[in-house]
């Protein structure tokens, strides 16, 4: 999600459509929402690298990404980082 949002703002409507056809996971990128406030700058590529990282807890090999304001940035440094990881990219 863009700058300034955390993860609730998908629930709205998205969620639930998405959910009827997918596993849908939201979650909140670092000093959002719920996560944990940053201690050191981070990048665009440190939260791509986040996203791979929550991908491998959850034991998730590839998958379909959905990426609005700041987050299409995101999943764009993600589909040149982790190519292997993505099925397809819907970019907003």
């Amino acid at each position: 999600m863009g700058i300034g949002y955390d993860s609730t703002l998908w629930g709205l409507q998205q969620v639930p459509f998405f959910s009827k056809h997918f596993k849908t996971i939201v979650f909140d990128n670092r000093d959002a929402g719920c996560s944990s406030q940053a201690t050191k700058p981070y990048s665009i590529r440190d939260m791509a690298d986040d996203l791979a990282g929550l991908m491998n807890g959850l034991d998730i090999e590839r998958t379909h990404l959905l990426g609005l304001s700041m987050g299409g940035m995101i999943v764009q440094e993600f589909t040149l980082r982790y190519p292997k990881k993505l099925e397809k990219l819907v970019l907003t």
